[in-house]
């Protein structure tokens, strides 16, 4: 989807340190990616295992990352199919 860019594009994810949250989930996705943008810092990607070698992506890593970005796009899948992508302009 997004080609050349896609290294360069930093990912961070919450999942790991709330869990499931069932209906809540996209909700709870979007409080923290409003977060994200207010503070201009991206959490790190709890729990964590490894790089797959076919899916090259910054993922914010070790600590938190300080950035300026003018969107940020939540994605979110959860039980019974309830799957939300929402895009958030900052």
């Amino acid at each position: 989807m997004f080609g050349d860019h896609t290294a360069r594009l930093p990912v961070s994810s919450t999942k790991g340190v709330h869990g499931h949250a069932l209906e809540a989930s996209a909700l709870l996705e979007l409080v923290v990616t409003i977060a994200a943008l207010r503070t201009a810092t991206l959490p790190v990607n709890a729990g964590w295992t490894g790089q797959d070698e076919d899916c090259r992506l910054d993922l914010v890593l070790d600590r938190p990352r300080a950035t300026r970005p003018g969107h940020a796009l939540t994605l979110n899948s959860a039980f019974g199919g309830a799957n939300t992508a929402l895009l958030v302009a900052a």
